[in-house]
């Protein structure tokens, strides 16, 4: 019985309160769908919900905050911050309230991360390029602050490098420390150790064998005998001079197996004739005549190369099967100080006949040494 009466006392009490509010208003109230935001360091535009409840006029949602790094933007039922970037390393905060007219204020706290620190990439050595020429220059290396670490130098061009990346070309220069082992392995009385391509302390180390009028970088970083590196490279830039241009011109012909070269008049060139196929694998004409000087320079043969005046020469052992092949001329000096490519690349695309060494000429072409920078190893 005394449970019963708890109810019923319940339910009047009920009715009583129902009877009591009924017709009366309700103080509106601003519900917001996130009580923070986690904003990158890059900023942007971030929003949220919201909804009033309640006896609500209409009269403007207001909003309060301290801070000239966001915009807040409201519309119908959304909310919408425009937040700029940070440009500090440390994070850094706000804190937004809203609320509508006699009602209690709410708020949205605003976090916003530092930007990510800039790598530092401290140099351990300084490098310095003089006496710059069209195929060689002088490289001084020292370290910084003292170090008595073991280090790599190599001069390379700039266009292959940026190919590469450092990390990549790190390992492509030990890859070839270690073919140069092999090689010394088999032919040298006394082989070569790993540690003998390394260098230490300051040194001053000529570059030569490089081609004129292209960009290259001076390169040394930390190597040991293990292999290990700390990663950090210091790069000098540097051009070499253009070489000396010829006003020859040339006029090319095959007649069977047998290139003739005219020519207006006595400064030395190079002639060639390779696959179409081989020719198409660079990038342009000029990297085919830069990559046949450094290939002959290394093995030391280019002087064999070099002719002057009318030439005619057979290239039967090249031309050994049938197919498109591509014929090509360039003035070229050997001089120490001024020597390089020394005109326009002139060539012709011929068809051969293996069986008749008959030659077909399909097209002539010349290339002027205003066009793309090479690289030495641009295929």
């Amino acid at each position: 019985m005394k449970k019963l009466f708890l109810m019923m006392t319940a339910a009047l009490l009920a009715v009583s309160c129902s009877e009591k509010n009924e017709g009366e208003e309700i103080a509106p109230k601003i519900i917001i769908g996130t009580k923070s935001i986690n904003a990158d360091a890059e900023g942007g535009r971030y929003d949220f919900g919201y909804k009033i409840e309640g006896s609500y006029d209409g009269s403007s949602i207001y909003t309060d905050y301290d801070c000239d790094w966001i915009t807040v933007d409201i519309g119908d039922s959304s909310i919408f911050l425009d937040i700029d970037p940070n440009p500090s390393e440390d994070a850094r905060t706000a804190t937004l309230s809203f609320g509508v007219n006699g009602s209690d204020a709410v708020f949205v706290l605003v976090v916003q991360k530092g930007k990510t620190p800039e790598p530092v990439n401290e140099e351990m050595f300084s490098i310095d390029v003089a006496d710059i020429t069209t195929n060689s220059a002088n490289v001084s290396i020292a370290p910084v602050d003292g170090h008595n670490k073991t280090y790599l130098y190599s001069v390379v061009d700039k266009k292959s490098y940026e190919l590469y990346g450092s990390q990549a070309y790190i390992e492509a220069c030990i890859e070839q420390i270690d073919y140069l082992i092999e090689l010394s392995v088999k032919y040298d009385p006394v082989p070569r150790t790993f540690g003998d391509f390394l260098l230490r302390n300051a040194s001053v180390n000529p570059a030569s064998s490089l081609n004129d009028d292209t960009e290259y970088y001076a390169v040394a970083f930390d190597l040991d005998v293990n292999k290990k590196y700390s990663g950090s490279i210091t790069l000098k830039e540097f051009k070499t001079n253009k070489a000396a241009q010829s006003s020859n011109k040339f006029k090319l012909q095959m007649q069977g197996s047998v290139l003739s070269v005219a020519t207006t008049n006595n400064d030395p060139y190079i002639c060639d004739v390779l696959t179409k196929e081989s020719w198409s694998e660079f990038n342009t004409p000029r990297e085919v005549a830069q990559m046949f000087v450094s290939t002959m320079k290394s093995y030391g043969f280019l002087s064999m190369y070099i002719v002057s005046g009318s030439h005619s020469e057979d290239f039967a052992s090249t031309l050994d099967h049938s197919g498109d092949y591509v014929a090509y001329a360039f003035g070229y000096s050997d001089d120490s100080q001024t020597g390089g490519i020394t005109t326009e690349i002139e060539y012709i695309e011929f068809s051969y006949k293996a069986s008749a060494s008959s030659a077909t000429i399909t097209m002539r072409g010349r290339i002027s040494l205003a066009g793309v920078r090479p690289m030495i190893n641009g295929r």
